[in-house]
């Protein structure tokens, strides 16, 4: 997807900053224009990263308990939970008009709390995905099912903003008004100050609020079209609804919305239907693909390709090239290996692994990484050497184990020499669990970066290394 922005008012524009789309965790926002794409809580939902699933249940959390409250008679409390204007922050829209504000949140409460009233059998019920609402209701949409999690999960962007802006170096103003945070202690909004990056255009402060690239889509995997063509198709071939219909002298071949919502307000088992099925197919509900292998993105790969070349061997450099291999990782594998962290230090900073990430893939490869060597985050570290010792592989297999599973990848400017492989082949067959170590040298990485400047997968480079370890295994 291409998604429309304003020469000049991005991010990286407005201050200056080194990277591009294709190197970072979080989508780069347009700071003059909404970004034609929106949250898709239900990436929350299938994540394999424990905050992310946190986070999805507190949404649900909050939306279920305003329900509960409102089948208990205090509506004024629900109301006041359900309250959910725009999130300008975070840039993202499909609106053409520039309407902004708490008009928005006052449409959206008047229309979720007419759902409610309309839906007994949903009050009995709750909800399991937010993104329900979009079924039973005339006025949710898409871009209501973003505001709706982005206001609720504040505090949570807020606190990924501040990682992301001190790990890429955003600049940060202190004391930027933020309004409308959820505060889980108090179960209420507030409005408070927090240090975040602050948007230079338009005539007031305004807060950058960023966005994990591995939680948008441009519609909700859950969604009404989707709904009307999947659950109520096979709803309408049924005989004792055709007569229904035809008593109520509706139109089975051409419901209108209105039709369909409520059928669905008084039939919610029709919505379970639907979302189990949803959930059975979760793995194909990828996030939105945003970067694209233009010219600018292929001269990005060669570049870096040329920089690793240039980069002197030895400890001098080693930092450099630790931060180049970082680059170069997100720029592979993003949005399938997801929150690289660097220099992770252990508790009592007895030990430093180099570069995490959480695997957060649904390729098969990842997959299979996740589920046989229980690698939900996977180990890289870097060694700018051409002479990998015993000590570097050691170290590696040090720091694999149940917390961190079972595969790492060492990172390294030549191929291991034939008497290192024998020792990584060694530790696999040291015990149960095994331990898988792979290494990538500077052909693997630069024929990485050209497979995926053509719009290819470079995972296969890393699964014949694994293929190749596993064959020569004794």
């Amino acid at each position: 997807m291409a998604l429309k922005r304003v020469p000049g008012k991005l991010l990286t524009d407005a201050f200056g900053l080194p990277f591009t789309q294709a190197d970072v965790d979080f989508v780069v926002p347009d700071l003059m224009g909404d970004l034609r794409i929106g949250i898709d809580p239900f990436l929350l939902f299938k994540s394999r990263e424990a905050a992310y699933v946190a986070a999805h249940s507190a949404l649900v959390g909050v939306f279920n308990r305003a329900i509960r409250l409102y089948s208990e008679g205090d509506r004024d409390t629900a109301a006041a939970l359900l309250d959910f204007p725009e999130v300008n922050e975070i840039g993202f829209g499909y609106r053409t008009t520039s309407a902004h504000g708490s008009g928005l949140g006052q449409y959206l409460n008047a229309v979720l709390l007419e759902t409610l009233a309309e839906s007994p059998a949903l009050v009995d019920r709750g909800v399991r995905h937010v993104e329900e609402m979009q079924l039973v209701s005339l006025g949710i949409n898409a871009d209501r099912v973003s505001d709706i999690t982005a206001n609720i999960l504040k505090s949570f962007l807020i606190d990924y903003t501040q990682r992301q802006a001190d790990k890429y170096g955003i600049p940060i103003t202190k004391d930027v008004p933020v309004g409308h945070v959820f505060d889980f202690d108090s179960w209420h909004w507030r409005d408070d100050y927090y240090d975040l990056p602050l948007n230079p255009f338009g005539p007031r402060q305004r807060a950058i609020i960023l966005v994990p690239r591995r939680l948008v889509r441009l519609l909700p995997w859950i969604n009404f079209e989707d709904y009307q063509r999947m659950e109520f198709g096979l709803f309408l071939r049924a005989k004792q609804i055709r007569r229904r219909f035809h008593r109520s002298e509706l139109h089975p071949s051409h419901p209108t919305k209105a039709e369909i919502v409520a059928v669905t307000r008084r039939e919610v088992e029709r919505i379970d239907h639907y979302v189990d099925a949803k959930e059975r197919d979760a793995r194909s509900a990828n996030p939105e693909v945003l970067v694209t292998p233009t010219r600018e993105f292929r001269d990005g790969c060669e570049q870096m390709i040329r920089e690793l070349e240039a980069l002197k061997v030895g400890p001098a450099e080693a930092h450099r090239y630790q931060e180049l291999m970082f680059s170069v990782l997100n720029r592979l594998f993003e949005p399938d290996l997801i929150e690289g962290r660097e220099q992770v230090r252990t508790e009592y900073a007895t030990e430093i692994r180099d570069i995490l990430y959480t695997n957060d893939s649904d390729k098969p490869f990842w997959e299979h990484v996740r589920n046989k060597y229980g690698g939900l985050t996977i180990v890289f570290e870097c060694k700018n050497t051409t002479n990998v010792d015993n000590d570097d592989v050691n170290q590696l297999a040090a720091y694999l184990g149940d917390p961190l599973g079972y595969l790492g990848i060492l990172l390294a400017r030549r191929p291991l020499s034939d008497e290192r492989r024998l020792k990584c082949m060694a530790w696999y067959n040291k015990g149960v669990p095994h331990r898988v170590l792979l290494a990538l040298a500077d052909d693997d990485i630069a024929r990485m970066l050209r497979i995926r400047s053509s719009g290819k997968d470079p995972t296969e480079i890393i699964r014949y290394k694994y293929q190749d370890f596993m064959a020569k295994i004794q």
